[in-house]
């Protein structure tokens, strides 16, 4: 069960609110907190600006309501049961299908080795220092990312709703890659897998089953709409039609046509697809030719939509109570997994030639700058850094604990995922190359493409498919729905830390399930025939720039407007001294490789990258597909309506801060706006004071 302090220590708790003044065995230490004399680990600590009463135009009662609703809401909120849950929390969120579906594809193509050392130097430079950034603001303050950033400055309290807005936006398409995993999964159960022949009604003539198009030639006939036939049925059957297929150089496997006719509801000519994108498109999604075009609901999608946000649902209802448990499974399973698959993979024909593809270094594409333009990228978002998921996961930590561990766990694990999905995948790509008698290159694809398409036509050539099917969309499954509660628990904080009232047991249910049903909804045109033109929109504009955008502001806002030094020194308040010298060579609780990587490297990282991703911008694509203009500027729309609260939110305290008093008022009136609120501190006031209590309950009961 999470710690939520029994009774007693809650009550006290809870009358600290409403304390006024000091004990006479409390001394007030340089932050204007009242701490007991017996914390000796608190004195790092430095001046305390009182905020909270600075909302210009508010009445003071409104504003008192409102703060000691805001402290009664840190004091009441619920804990982790143990920093082991919060550490898997943060590894699964971090950890997920752009580690699968990305990394290697980017590995491959950008000098193997060369890339995966220019990504584990940015990962120093800029991942390190902003997750535990975000980790120490959610951990200090006990706040969901909107309420954090209004308490740390209220003149850019808008940067919260940006990442809350941003989670929300991922989390709707996000679940429905999820759809897709599940829908896979379930058809793995069937006697044969229906992606491993060309004799289904949905496929075309350009189909080819390579196994039994061998076999065809070895026993003298020709190979015809996936069976062995002579001359003469073919002539009975459709003679231009054969030769179309004899000339073409198109071919798709049937992996490609199950996708595309059966998950995409694609209606397009067979001669007019790329061999690796066909299937998946016409099968899974059955996509219609534009984004123009929605066409039809998918049901069995709509289905499986349904179905996976029940379990997002199920697994969020009790809040960290329920979710803590389920870590434990989704954080490591999908790891003995990919192992297993891994292993398998390794003993398939031609899985050196992957393999060399991979990790082969080419280091003269360390010179060229858009491998480090595609390094830096994919490091902050495979990271999930910047919408708002490791400060909420954080708020629900203890005021002291372990947070550069957590971070090094985050690390760490990000980068062996990423190695280890990379070791699979390309053994299982240099077995397709092997089989089709081409270059790995040629088949080596990222995202959907090498889920749904390669990896399932790989596994229906082995032994037992069915199995190896299951186990894999098992372990896509897990690591999709790690990351996506996470993100959804980002909106849920966010309701709930407003509206406090809502954390009791049923309002919690209601919140979870009213969150859930309207992303559900939302989601059901993405699972149409033109769904998949509108989750690459999504994906490209809300869940692409915007996040590197988000980051840039965020460190900015701490180096240069609350300042590195005041902020450094948060740390050295939580964490107290290095538990050994192996923590204190790591930069335990706090050292110079963070505040120059908050305050230079890091910001002019992120400039950097969102600079590159500007100059080499062009207009959005799905496989051949060209966006329309008007498609382009919702695009463009959602990009800068997500991040635009940063802007309008500041406008609107400024207008009417200037609105309402003189010059020398709203000058004074804007500076308060700069600095933190009492808010900010609050929820290390009340740790340390039931850190003493716990403490003299113990010496209590042990005399």
């Amino acid at each position: 069960m999470p710690n939520t302090r029994d009774d007693t220590f809650a009550r006290f708790k809870l009358n600290l609110i409403a304390e006024k003044t000091m004990n006479a065995d409390e001394v007030e230490t340089p932050l204007g907190i009242s701490v007991p004399r017996s914390v000796g680990m608190r004195e790092h600590c430095f001046l305390f600006i009182d905020n909270e009463n600075s909302e210009a135009g508010q009445k003071p009662a409104d504003r008192a309501n409102r703060t000691v609703n805001m402290k009664e809401a840190i004091a009441t909120k619920e804990k982790w049961a143990s920093a082991t849950e919060f550490m898997l929390s943060c590894l699964g969120y971090a950890v997920g299908l752009g580690n699968i579906w990305r990394f290697p594809y980017l590995c491959g193509r950008n000098g193997g080795a060369a890339f995966l050392i220019i990504f584990i130097i940015i990962i120093i430079i800029g991942g390190i220092p902003m997750a535990y950034l975000e980790l120490g603001m959610g951990q200090y303050s006990s706040l969901g990312p909107h309420k954090l950033f209004h308490s740390l400055c209220p003149l850019f309290s808008g940067l919260g709703y940006v990442m809350v807005t941003t989670s929300f936006l991922i989390s709707l398409y996000y679940n429905v890659v999820l759809s897709w995993a599940i829908y896979y999964f379930v058809v793995s159960f069937s006697s044969e897998l229906p992606w491993m022949h060309c004799d289904n009604p949905w496929n075309t003539e350009a189909c080819l089953d390579d196994a039994l198009y061998k076999y065809c030639i070895r026993e003298g006939h020709l190979y015809w709409k996936g069976r062995c036939v002579n001359q003469t049925e073919i002539l009975s059957d459709d003679a231009d039609a054969f030769m179309r297929f004899i000339n073409s150089s198109v071919r798709t496997n049937p992996a490609d046509e199950f996708y595309q006719q059966v998950t995409l509801l694609i209606a397009i000519s067979a001669y007019s697809y790329d061999p690796f994108f066909l299937l998946y498109s016409r099968r899974v999604l059955r996509i219609s030719d534009g984004i123009d075009r929605l066409g039809s609901l998918n049901w069995q999608l709509a289905l499986t939509l349904l179905a996976a946000w029940v379990l997002v649902f199920g697994i969020l209802i009790r809040g960290v109570k329920s979710m803590g448990k389920v870590v434990y499974f989704l954080a490591t399973v999908p790891y003995i997994l990919l192992i297993a698959l891994l292993v398998r993979g390794l003993l398939l024909p031609n899985s050196s030639e992957g393999l060399k593809f991979f990790l082969v270094p080419d280091f003269s594409r360390l010179a060229d700058s858009s491998v480090w333009g595609d390094a830096a990228i994919q490091v902050f978002f495979s990271m999930s850094i910047g919408a708002g998921g490791l400060s909420t996961l954080a708020s629900y930590n203890r005021v002291n604990n372990n947070i550069l561990r957590d971070t090094m766990v985050i690390t760490l694990g990000n980068i062996v995922t990423s190695i280890l999905s990379g070791l699979v995948v390309f053994s299982i790509l240099g077995y397709i190359a092997g089989e089709f008698n081409v270059s790995v290159a040629s088949v080596a694809d990222s995202g959907p493409g090498l889920l749904f398409i390669a990896y399932p036509y790989a596994l229906a050539g082995l032994p037992v498919s069915q199995l190896w099917s299951c186990m894999f969309f098992f372990a896509v499954i897990l690591m999709a729905l790690d990351t996506q509660i996470v993100q959804v628990e980002v909106v849920i904080t966010a309701i709930v830390d407003h509206w406090p009232r809502l954390r009791d047991p049923w309002p919690k249910v209601a919140t979870v399930a009213a969150v859930c049903s309207t992303l559900y909804l939302l989601g059901l045109p993405m699972v149409t025939q033109g769904g998949p033109y509108v989750l690459n929109l999504l994906d490209t504009f809300a869940g692409g720039w915007p996040l590197l955008l988000q980051c840039l502001v965020e460190v900015l806002l701490v180096a240069y407007v609350y300042g590195l030094k005041r902020y450094a020194k948060l740390y050295r308040v939580m964490l107290g001294d290095a538990p050994s010298k192996f923590w204190k060579l790591l930069g335990y609780p706090i050292s110079k490789y963070y505040e120059i990587s908050w305050g230079f490297t890091t910001p002019l990282s992120l400039l950097g990258v969102l600079i590159f991703n500007f100059l080499s911008y062009s207009i959005t694509t799905y496989g051949s597909y060209v966006y329309p203009v008007w498609a382009e500027v919702i695009g463009w729309i959602i990009a800068f309506g997500s991040c635009s609260p940063v802007v309008i939110v500041a406008v609107y305290k400024l207008i009417k801060i200037i609105s309402l008093d003189s010059t020398i008022d709203a000058k004074a009136r804007i500076r308060q706006q700069l600095k933190e609120t009492d808010i900010w501190h609050q929820n290390f006031k009340m740790d340390v004071k039931l850190a003493e209590l716990e403490k003299h309950d113990a010496s209590h009961v042990a005399n």
